[in-house]
C-alpha cells in the first residue's frame, strides 16, 4: 500500500478535488486492513451497510476502480448503488448579468473577472480546463477555442461571441501569458466566487456557471442533449441528462403556463 504514489498517479489523470477524494476514500480502507483482497473488500464493505449512503458508496467504487487501475489487480465490486439524480444549481440570465455589471464595484482586475465570468457562462468550461488553458489553443481571429487538457482526455472546440473574442484579445494585449492563458492560480476562481458571495448574496461556485450554459443551452435548444454533451465534453450521454432533470419550481411554472392561463375558461 502506497497512498503517496497512488496520489501522484491520480494527480496525472483527475482533477485536484478528485485525487483528493479518491485518495481519502482508500485511506479509510487502509486505517482497517494492510492489503487488499477480495475478503477485506467484502468485510469493509459489509460494515459500512448500515452507515453509508447510496453516494457515499459509489464514491469508493470509483476510487477502488482507480486504485485497481493503478496497482494493475482487479477485484469484485458490487454493482453502483442507485441514487436519485437532483437537479443541478445554476443561475439565469439575469443573475448573471447582474454578476457582471457589479463586478467593477467588486474588483480592482474587474474586466478580468467580467470576462472570465462570460467565458465560463457562455462554453460550459470546467474550471480546470481554464486554470490549464494556454493562449496558442485561443484562436481570436477564428472566435474559438480548443481545449486540449480535458477530463476525458479528448480536445474539444469551443465558440466564442465577437464581443467576448475583442475582450479576451484586450486582456491578452493588456498582460504576457505566464502559467497559463489568463494568468489564474489555482485558488483565483474561488476567491473571485466568494467575493460575490459575500457582497451579492448570490451562491456561486466554479462550476456553477458551466451548469448554467447546460441549463440554458438546453432551453435555448430545445432539448438537444446531444449538442449539449459534445458542448460540455461528456463521453457517456447519461452524464448530460442530469442537467434535463427539473426542479419543483421549474415544474411548477410550467405547469402554470400551461394550465392556469388567464382568461382560459
Amino acid at each position: 500500500m502506497d497512498l503517496i504514489e497512488f496520489q501522484n498517479y491520480l494527480t496525472i489523470n483527475v482533477s485536484k478535488k478528485t485525487t483528493l477524494n479518491y485518495v481519502n476514500q482508500m485511506k479509510g480502507f487502509f486505517l482497517r486492513y494492510e492489503e487488499v483482497n477480495q475478503e477485506n473488500l467484502n468485510s469493509y464493505l459489509s460494515s459500512k451497510v448500515e452507515k453509508w449512503s447510496g453516494g457515499s458508496f459509489n464514491m469508493f467504487f470509483k476510487a477502488a476502480k482507480w486504485y485497481f487501475k493503478f496497482t494493475k489487480v482487479e477485484f469484485d465490486l458490487p454493482e453502483f448503488k442507485k441514487v436519485e439524480s437532483k437537479p443541478r444549481a445554476y443561475l439565469d440570465d439575469k443573475e448573471i448579468q447582474l454578476i457582471i455589471d457589479k463586478c467593477p464595484a467588486l474588483f480592482t482586475e474587474y474586466r478580468k473577472v467580467q470576462c472570465l465570468i462570460q467565458l465560463l457562462s457562455l462554453s460550459g468550461m470546467r474550471p480546470k480546463e481554464l486554470i490549464m488553458l494556454k493562449r496558442e489553443n485561443v484562436n481570436i481571429a477564428e472566435r474559438k477555442i480548443v481545449l486540449i487538457n480535458t477530463k476525458t482526455f479528448k480536445s474539444r472546440t469551443i465558440f466564442l461571441t465577437d464581443a467576448l473574442s475583442k475582450d479576451i484579445n484586450g486582456l491578452f494585449q493588456s498582460e504576457a501569458e505566464g502559467n497559463n492563458a489568463f494568468n489564474l492560480s489555482e485558488n483565483s476562481l474561488v476567491y473571485y466566487c466568494k467575493k460575490i458571495k459575500e457582497c451579492l448574496n448570490i451562491n456561486v461556485n466554479p462550476y456553477i456557471f458551466r451548469h448554467s450554459l447546460a441549463h440554458s443551452f438546453l432551453k435555448k435548444s430545445g432539448n438537444d442533449l446531444v449538442g449539449l454533451a459534445k458542448t460540455l465534453g461528456h463521453s457517456n450521454l447519461n452524464t448530460t441528462r442530469i442537467y434535463s432533470e427539473a426542479s419543483d419550481e421549474e415544474r411548477q411554472a410550467q405547469f402554470n403556463r400551461m394550465f392556469n392561463k388567464k382568461g382560459k375558461k
